[in-house]
């Protein structure tokens, strides 16, 4: 076999030896029987020292995506996966002793000694028998105060070593804040120490109550919250003397052991620092950013000794003879307020710095993840990669030869395409400029994406505030165009996007309605601004007083989106990204199954009755018990994401019954009233997770029923589109006609495609109309001037693919020529034996306490 080069890109020349790099790497089917016959050598065919995990295998069992963990060394800059015959076992750099009250982690002459209670959650660390980190137990540890500035006690309940490889040792520390109000705030410490010295701490702190939402508004200022003034990581040691710079080349500041150096940024340094995307619950900028001058100032002993927009500071400390080291906080100014404070006693990392007068709000159902990093060594410049972070790539050719994307299989993809989607990364009009334009910075937005096309309407003179939540998957657009291009750019929007999809997007609660609980939150209502309900979608403050219409609500199935984290967590090995994954089907499960409660099987009578009443008057009626709609296309996806994660053939024939309960090869088109654009242009969204599971079956090799029913459903529904469908611009009935129907008309390019792909006749018709949406779509948009729209730009992102591929020749398999024979149409026998149906399961699962809660999570 082939290696596999992985190239490391350096945004900057200086000092990148020593940072730790993880990259997924997707295998050809065969590549290698099992992992431990990989091994990541250099050019000159000498072994590097790496951690490699399989993160996803082919049905055979094989690895299919192996993580790979290694550090950069002098001179690195490509290294090659290679597959031999022979099993290889690396050598271990660490030597790992349990003794009864703390498990000791050696690395060269610095010892890590975890206490097994946890006690403080950070390790206290030795050098050469002298301890560098700990001395003051009392003052080595987590802390939290509350809205008064009264610490918050914390009891730790667990401690876990989770791995020990051949270049790092990660545990993990997890403790509870006894706030007074009893709420369920937790700490997580996820460490990761490497062969290199380098240890790297993942703080992320969660409020895992619910929001009471009343009326289905969302604000800050919600019971739920949880109000705390600060949140610190607080290491004891004792130095001879501290020095801090702002970025990499800028000149030290040092002080000696009788000083204090402090470093607080207390807003983004940029041209819209003061955006109302920064408002507390009474609609203010918080008084650390109002108090203090745009971006950061640098103290000594109190005095300004620097000030300037934007900075990435590190620290040095020295201890005499007997220890150094290093630490910095990742994307210090993009996550303000953050603090560092430095004296002769201890290292202050102010996640959240003291906010005073305005405390800091933590959302019920919302978390925050930061990452701290410290390197134990004499190089003062050993951590300046924290701001000038290297990544790995892999040529575009290895994502190809593994099918690890869909439809991208062929060279070169449509360039007027892919003119487009550049667009994305323009200085002026591209992700970022948006992100400046509306400052969508600090711990709760960045990352986030601006929605600039909800502005249409806006002719205010202020900053138009709405927030893109990821809609359509930009985190899986921004992977994907990383593997095609293997440009350093998209991957960061990916990672920046998916962190904050993760902390602030999904509502990570058990608390609340089942319906809700770990569910994404939908975007920023349309056009409206979002005013206090930061991302939560619907504000008190964007209805007026005689307000008559709909108003609030929560998170919906229409807005589930799982593919992008699922790549993601294979791309990085972000093991929270393949948990959020299950998390959301779970989610979206829950939403269109129910729990089986009575009490919601009493509600759901009237739809019985209403279906009945229906047939008796002599009119029909669809059997199916989903929706035609984009949220049954996205809890498909959902199952079929979680699926290809575990394994478990549970989750395919779960899609299995739903595709069968939503549509069929004998459907009266005419009933779903199609043309009607405006209320069901999102029937090619169910169409193209229809295509998806059919490429899922495909790749397993399976072609039973249960793939002919959706194959002979696909083709029946593409029939009708040949005939029927075109560009959504020319209906008349559109609410709001604009360049983004165009964009969506994307969406049929697939689903024909698929459907040439999966034909065994007429195919070239198919083909034939994917062609001119392809074409009209590109046209179209490219005399928009309103392509560069957020929208628009992601939509197309989301929908890469199958335009490029339409010149390909397509072999199809020997699929079956018997016609599914199935009646689509409801009868009232069917009617009462699906409601006896859910009666029995949920007198089979009565539990009293069920249904009270059930009923409090309404009406609380």
């Amino acid at each position: 076999m082939n290696p596999i080069a992985l190239h490391i890109k350096r945004i900057s020349d200086t000092a990148a030896t020593g940072q730790p790099l993880s990259i997924g790497v997707p295998l050809p089917r065969g590549y290698a029987a099992t992992v431990q016959q990989l091994q990541l050598r250099d050019l000159n065919d000498e072994p590097i020292n790496c951690d490699l995990s399989v993160s996803q295998t082919w049905p055979d069992g094989s690895p299919r995506w192996v993580l790979v963990r290694f550090a950069i060394t002098e001179g690195l800059a490509t290294a090659q996966l290679v597959s031999t015959a022979s099993d290889h076992t690396p050598q271990n750099p660490f030597e790992v002793v349990e003794g009864p009250e703390e498990i000791s982690v050696r690395a060269g002459e610095y010892e890590f000694l975890l206490a097994r209670d946890g006690r403080g959650m950070l390790p206290r660390v030795m050098n050469n028998g002298y301890l560098v980190w700990g001395g003051k137990v009392a003052d080595h540890r987590i802390c939290v105060t509350d809205d008064q500035g009264v610490e918050i006690d914390l009891e730790t309940e667990s401690m876990a070593m989770e791995s020990v490889g051949a270049h790092s040792v990660r545990w993990h520390v997890r403790a509870k804040c006894l706030t007074p109000a009893h709420q369920p705030v937790s700490i997580d410490l996820h460490f990761t120490l490497s062969a290199e010295r380098v240890l790297s701490c993942r703080c992320v702190v969660h409020n895992g109550a619910r929001a009471r939402h009343a009326g289905g508004l969302w604000d800050l200022g919600d019971p739920g919250s949880f109000m705390f003034r600060a949140l610190k990581l607080c290491v004891s040691h004792s130095a001879d003397r501290i020095a801090i710079r702002t970025r990499c080349g800028e000149k030290w500041h040092s002080a000696d052991a009788a000083s204090e150096i402090g470093i607080l940024q207390s807003s983004s340094g940029g041209e819209n620092w003061q955006s109302p995307v920064h408002v507390d619950a009474e609609g203010q900028l918080p008084a650390i950013m109002t108090g203090q001058p745009n971006g950061y100032r640098l103290t000594v002993d109190d005095n300004v000794a620097e000030q300037g927009a934007r900075c990435q500071p590190v620290v040095d400390i020295a201890g005499g003879n007997v220890a150094r080291y290093q630490a910095s906080l990742q994307d210090y100014w993009q996550n303000f307020p953050s603090g560092l404070r430095c004296s002769a006693d201890a290292l202050v990392c102010q996640l959240f710095p003291d906010g005073g007068s305005s405390p800091h709000e933590l959302q019920a159902g919302e978390r925050k993840g930061q990452s701290i990093h410290f390197s134990f060594g004499d190089d003062s410049d050993a951590l300046d990669w924290v701001e000038n972070r290297a990544i790995v790539v892999l040529e575009p050719a290895v994502y190809q030869q593994a099918c690890a994307l869909r439809y991208s299989d062929g060279e070169p993809l449509d360039r007027g395409y892919d003119d487009l989607l550049e667009i994305g990364l323009s200085e002026t009009a591209g992700y970022v400029a948006k992100r400046e334009a509306v400052d969508e910075y600090g711990w709760r937005h960045y990352g986030e994406i601006y929605a600039d096309h909800e502005t249409a309407f806006d002719d205010g003179d202020g900053v138009f505030v709405s927030h893109y939540n990821n809609q359509y998957d930009p985190v899986y657009g921004f992977a994907r165009q990383f593997a095609l291009s293997a440009d350093p750019r998209w991957y960061d929007l990916m990672q920046t996007l998916a962190s904050h999809v993760m902390d602030i997007d999904v509502y990570r609660t058990e608390l609340d309605r089942a319906e809700y609980n770990n569910g994404l939150f939908w975007h920023t209502d349309h056009y409206k601004q979002a005013h206090t309900c930061t991302h939560r979608t619907f504000s008190r403050h964007q209805y007026a007083s005689d307000w008559s219409g709909p108003m609030g609500g929560g998170p919906g199935p229409e807005h589930c989106y799982t593919s992008g984290l699922k790549l993601y967590y294979l791309m990085t090995g972000d093991r929270e990204a393949r948990e959020t994954v299950l998390g959301l089907a779970a989610w979206i499960t829950a939403y269109y199954e129910g729990g089986n409660t009575l009490v919601e099987r009493c509600l759901g009578t009237r739809q019985d009755l209403h279906q009945t009443l229906t047939l008796l008057k002599g009119n029909k009626t669809f059997r199916y018990r989903y929706p035609f709609s984009r949220g049954t296309g996205n809890y498909i996806r959902a199952l079929l994401d979680s699926f290809e994660l575990t394994g478990d053939n549970d989750y395919l024939t779960r899609a299995e019954t739903v595709i069968r309960h939503t549509f069929g090869p004998s459907d009266d088109i005419a009933m779903r009233g199609l043309e009607d654009v405006e209320h069901t242009w999102f029937y090619t969204v169910f169409l193209q997770e229809v295509a998806h599971y059919l490429d899922v079956k495909r790749e397993q090799g399976t072609f039973d029923t249960a793939f002919e029913y959706a194959r002979q459903g696909l083709l029946h529904y593409a029939r009708w589109m040949v005939e029927h469908e075109g560009p959504s611009l020319d209906y008349d009935k559109l609410e709001y006609p604009n360049a983004t129907w165009v964009a969506q008309d994307i969406r049929k390019v697939e689903v024909l495609y698929a459907a040439y792909c999966y034909a065994t006749d007429q195919r070239e018709s198919f083909l034939q109309r994917a062609v001119f949406f392809r074409d009209y779509v590109i046209s179209e948009l490219r005399k928009s001037d309103t392509a560069h729209y957020a929208r628009i730009q992601i939509i197309l992102l989301q929908n890469h693919g199958p335009s490029g591929l339409l010149h390909l020749e397509r072999a199809t398999e020997a699929y079956s020529e018997a016609l599914i024979e199935d009646d689509c149409f409801q009868s009232v026998a069917g009617i009462l034996g699906e409601a006896a149906g859910r009666w029995g399961r949920a007198l089979a699962r009565f539990n009293p306490a069920r249904e009270i809660r059930w009923l409090r999570t309404r009406f609380q």
